[in-house]
């Protein structure tokens, strides 16, 4: 997917912000190592914005709380860590892969036969999502309005088989965890057990009534939590 599902709902930051949306390239990952590419392509560009920038703020959503802690112990070793002012982990990709599984099963758990056989069989990325966009939110009879413009079916199984077997729990000590927060939302179908680790040691906020995508699903008070996080 590209940033155009979340980029919208942020603008209310650029008065005070510069807000840099990094969308991954996975044109470069056709020869496999897909996480191992993302994960430089994030340091390159963290390294970049460090040469012009003394705080910076990282907001990762689901998948890109993966990618962003793949990367961690280089940003922190390249990066003076007192550059890194907050990082906000909204919805965060379980850190092991058989919490991954039960958490694919979970997104499913309200969806008829039909709808998931529907699913199985479409092989066009965007219906997909189409498809399964009102099991992500919390209200499935009332989907806020998302854009999302891309969805890489051949990525998404890329990044899907090296993840195989996956475990970064040991990595979130890299994180400053003092500056730390990550978001649980009372619907989403990731749960705190997949990433216990940092619902123990980062600052942890729980935000009601939301499913996966608080920050179109609920705006007002997402954008208070995230205000308040950030003063």
């Amino acid at each position: 997917m590209s940033s155009s599902y979340f980029k919208e709902w942020f603008e209310y930051l650029r008065p005070s912000y510069d807000l840099f949306f990094y969308d991954q390239d996975y044109s470069k990952c056709s020869s496999g190592n897909a996480i191992e590419v993302l994960s430089n392509e994030l340091v390159g560009k963290t390294v970049e914005l460090a040469k012009y920038y003394s705080n910076i703020v990282f907001f990762a959503h689901s998948w890109g709380t993966f990618l962003l802690l793949s990367s961690i112990k280089r940003i922190c070793s390249q990066v003076q860590c007192s550059k890194i002012r907050t990082i906000i982990l909204s919805n965060p990709a379980d850190l092991d892969w058989t919490n991954y599984q039960d958490s694919g099963n979970h997104l499913f758990d309200d969806m008829s036969e039909s709808e998931i056989e529907k699913l199985s069989s479409c092989t066009d990325g965007l219906k997909i999502m189409q498809l399964a966009l009102p099991y992500y939110v919390a209200n499935h009879n009332n989907v806020p309005p998302i854009v999302i413009d891309k969805y890489d079916l051949a990525a998404y199984g890329l990044i899907d088989d090296e993840m195989r077997d996956y475990n970064i729990r040991e990595l979130v000590d890299y994180l400053p965890l003092d500056r730390t927060h990550t978001i649980y939302c009372e619907f989403d179908f990731e749960k705190k057990e997949g990433s216990k680790e940092l619902a123990e040691k980062t600052i942890t906020h729980e935000f009601p009534g939301a499913g996966h995508f608080p920050f179109a699903e609920q705006p007002v008070n997402y954008a208070s939590l995230i205000k308040g996080i950030l003063t």
